[in-house]
């Protein structure tokens, strides 16, 4: 019969003061556990954890849900009901200097503070913009309420190098590729 005491030390702190020992009597092989089961108390805190764990995520994922529901509605939503319209009229409506005539109409229930948007120049039948990317940027701070309209004539987006005087704007299609509306309420 094989008896023996055996001494686990754990140190505590990075300076390796205080140390625990911990007497196991050993008698053929394994330990003595003077009668008590660890492995079940030791499983019903790890499920007590994962249950309290498993509701903490829930709870996190139904307010992070509600926020983003409430965004959705509240930002998202509203910016899909503003329809910007453009059209090249240099004669008809705007001036040559301003040929651009745009409609921003307000079909939200929020009060339009700011928009920005650009417009895109394309050719029939293509897809790629003739426009620089960087020069046909639009903006307004015309306040425009629920179920109101704002026109206004802009200057002519200004196209890449190699498409000034290539083709005749008034066969070109003129569309809104960006928007971005700030609502003041």
């Amino acid at each position: 019969m094989q008896t023996g005491v055996e001494c686990f030390v754990l140190t505590m702190g990075s300076s390796g003061r205080g140390f625990l020992c911990f007497f196991l009597f050993w008698r053929l092989g394994p330990p003595l556990t003077l009668g008590l089961d660890f492995s079940y108390a030791m499983k019903k805190l790890l499920i007590k954890i994962a249950k309290i764990a498993g509701i903490l995520i829930g709870i996190a994922v139904a307010v992070i849900g509600v926020l983003w529901c409430y965004y959705y509605i509240h930002e998202e939503l509203p910016k899909k009901k503003i329809n910007i319209t453009v059209m090249y009229t240099p004669d008809e409506v705007c001036s040559k200097e301003y040929p651009m005539a745009v409609v921003i109409k307000n079909d939200s229930s929020r009060v339009i503070y700011e928009t920005s948007f650009d417009i895109m120049v394309r050719r029939k039948g293509y897809s790629r913009d003739l426009a620089k990317l960087s020069y046909n940027h639009y903006s307004t701070d015309k306040i425009i309420h629920p179920g109101e309209s704002h026109a206004a004539c802009w200057t002519y987006p200004e196209l890449g190098e190699e498409n000034v005087d290539k083709y005749d704007r008034k066969e070109l299609i003129y569309e809104i590729g960006y928007k971005s509306v700030k609502f003041g309420d």
